[in-house]
This record gives C-alpha cells, structure tokens and sequence, in this order.
C-alpha cells in the first residue's frame, strides 16, 4: 500500500459560508459528497491545467480488473501456503477494491484477512496493520483508528491522524497533521488532505492552491488519486456555483476512473441542479448497479433520490 493514501472513513460535510461542519459521507474519499460515461460528454472542456497527463495509461487494464488480478495473484499463493505476508497483501487487495467499488463486503474481507495475517505475524506486520486502520476508519471507528496509527510508519500515521481529527472537528490538530503529511510526502494525497483541512477552517483560497499542488504533483499509475482530487475540486466550484467548471473536473475523473461513484454521484447532482433530470436518474441507476447488490457507503443517497421518469 502506498505510504499516505487516503482512506475511505464516512463523514459527512455541510458547506455554507461559515466553512465546512461534519454531519456524516466519505471523508478523505471525502469529507465531501462526492461523479466519463461513453454516452456523456462535457458541457464544457476541463480547464488545461486539470486534465490528467498520462492519458496512455489510461487505455490500459481496467483498474477494477487488474485488482481482481491482484486478488486472483494472492489467493493463488494462499491455496499453496498460509504466508502472513501474502495474507496481508490479499487485505491490502481488498482494502483497494473497497475503496474502488464502495462496497462494504470488500472492506470485511480486508478486515478478516489483515486479522488472520497478524495472528501468524504479530510483530513487523506493516502493510496488515494499516489494512486494518484503514478499516477502523472506514467504520467511523477513529479511537481504533489512531490507535493503530501509532504503531505505522510516519507517512501512514499522519494520514490516518489527519482523518480522524478532521472527522471528529479537531481542526487545530488536523491543521498541523496535515501540513506535516505534505511535508514529508509531497505527494497528491497529502496536498488532497491539505486542501480538505483547509476548506474545513474556510481558508478556500489556500485550498484551491492545496488542490491544485495535488494536481500538479501527481504520477502516473495513481488512478484513485488522481480521480479523487478533480472530483473534490469540482465539488469546491460546484459549492461556489461555478457548474460548468466542476461539470467538465466530474468528467474528467470519469475518464480516469470510469466507475468512479463519488464522481458519479456528483455528476448526477449537478445534473439535477441544470434539471435534466433522466441524465442524473440514468448516473443514480449507474451506481446502484455497479454495487451489485452489496451495501456501498453511497447508498442511502441513491436510494433518496426522487428524479422524474
């Protein structure tokens, strides 16, 4: 797992002009509400200087289908021996298809396996240890959460800090974890965090800097990432009524990240903003079918919606 991503805890903000305050969603994938489908195009084109880089990577395996490699890899190896090591890589597997799909039933899977690799290896046992954290996390379990930090690599901590001082509106302290995560990584995720810590103490000209540094920063092969940073900003211009501008930033984390369900979810709330309203009813269906049935973090949202046919 890569040092400082980003976790998938629920936290839902309200945005007036105050600032930013918690009343429950995806933190970090979110402290926001967080939507390329072929058959859409943008209203408008994204701005130069958001439209991601590394569009040759973009062509090739699916993320969601080199996951299920990734899966299929370790549970291979497990069927041969019951190795912590690969136990922990197989969490870590899940933990990102968690993070990829929303589903709830991928995050029990990491759980139970990060478990499972630490009773064989309790000592050393990094990458299960942070499976876990980010776990506690996504459960809204932030005394669980910091605990574990404090036994992770510095990267790591600061982020599971960050989150959970931000979800539990300690912003003083989630002020400095942030800018110590951006100090030691310099890396999209920290300067993603930054600008959410930012937006949470109404600095809004300080965070779209944090954004656009996250932007700028970023590397090929960071799919997640880079989808999830557009998908914030275009929240941040959606909040200040700039629709075209978070339409096309929506648009262009599909691209990246097609089944991306934050950018869809936003998407289809932008769309119910201009009222094409079988536009956003089609987005809702969209993401409702790609659960598959299982309980995704987005869900109580999707099923509220009332759109006419």
């Amino acid at each position: 797992m890569k040092s400082a991503d980003l976790g998938v805890s629920q936290v839902r903000l309200k945005v007036n002009r105050g600032g930013w305050f918690l009343v429950g969603v995806p933190i970090a994938t979110a402290v926001l509400l967080a939507t390329q489908t072929n058959g859409l195009l943008p209203a408008a084109p994204v701005d130069p200087q958001y439209r991601y880089p590394y569009s040759e990577t973009l062509s090739q395996l699916s993320p969601i289908a080199r996951i299920e490699q990734e899966i299929a890899t370790y549970q291979q190896r497990l069927r041969n021996s019951q190795s912590a090591i690969d136990q922990a890589a197989l969490a870590t597997a899940y933990l990102k298809m968690a993070r990829m799909t929303g589903a709830g039933n991928w995050y029990l899977l990491a759980d139970r396996t990060a478990q499972a690799s630490l009773t064989k290896l309790p000592y050393d046992n990094v990458e299960a240890q942070i499976a876990l954290a980010r776990v506690a996390e996504a459960q809204h379990d932030f005394a669980r959460s910091l605990q574990l930090a404090a036994q992770l690599p510095e990267a790591d901590a600061i982020a599971l800090q960050t989150t959970a001082y931000l979800a539990t509106g300690k912003l003083l302290q989630a002020n400095v974890a942030a800018d110590r995560l951006v100090d030691a990584t310099l890396g999209t995720n920290a300067f993603t965090l930054q600008a959410i810590v930012q937006l949470a103490q109404g600095e809004d000209d300080a965070a779209l800097q944090s954004f656009q540094q996250a932007i700028a920063v970023e590397e090929p092969g960071e799919l997640s990432s880079s989808a999830q940073v557009r998908t914030l900003l275009g929240r941040y211009y959606a909040e200040r009524g700039d629709l075209d501008r978070a339409d096309a930033l929506y648009r262009e984390a599909l691209r990246i990240l097609p089944n991306s369900p934050q950018a869809k979810l936003n998407l289809a709330q932008i769309e119910l903003r201009r009222g094409h309203y079988r536009q956003a009813d089609r987005l809702y269906a969209e993401i409702t079918q790609s659960a598959q049935g299982n309980a995704t973090v987005f869900d109580p949202l999707i099923l509220a919606r009332s759109c006419p046919n």
